[in-house]
């Protein structure tokens, strides 16, 4: 079986209180785009990151209950 990987999403489901406390307010943004940014480049992968928090309902009915890989 041959399985492709097209691009990566991640969700992110607690920011850790260390993170929190190091990119506050828009830097939080900020450090989230550089992550992105250094794994597009690592993987030659379309990257997408997401805060559960941010879903809206579709995206907490069909996105979390089974597509998610807890890493």
């Amino acid at each position: 079986m041959t399985f492709y990987l097209f691009e990566i999403n991640i969700i992110l489901y607690e920011t850790t209180l260390m993170f929190k406390a190091k990119y506050s307010g828009i830097n939080y943004f900020g450090r989230i785009y550089d992550i992105k940014e250094e794994l597009k480049k690592k993987f030659h992968k379309e990257v997408d990151i997401a805060d559960k928090n941010a879903l809206n309902k579709i995206g907490k009915k069909y996105i979390l209950p089974g597509g998610v890989k807890y890493v």
